[in-house]
């Protein structure tokens, strides 16, 4: 079983960039403020991490091992 690791940011430059370089070694979940862009094969959610009851609730449904804010 692979670790969980969620990306913040993920519709910029650096957390495209990393969901496409960790994604066969980890399971990438993928947030971004609005719709993601990147390919449909990974997770992806909309996270606003100005808003504290969001990010409980992404944290809760995906259980991340670790979480990289770009």
């Amino acid at each position: 079983m692979s670790k969980k690791i969620l990306i913040t940011g993920g519709n910029g430059q650096l957390g495209k960039s990393l969901s496409r370089y960790l994604c066969n070694k980890f399971d990438i979940i993928s947030t971004s403020r609005e719709k993601l862009t990147l390919e449909p094969n990974y997770n992806t959610d909309i996270l606003d991490i100005t808003n504290l009851d969001n990010i409980h609730n992404i944290i809760n449904a995906y259980h991340p091992d670790i979480i990289i804010n770009c």
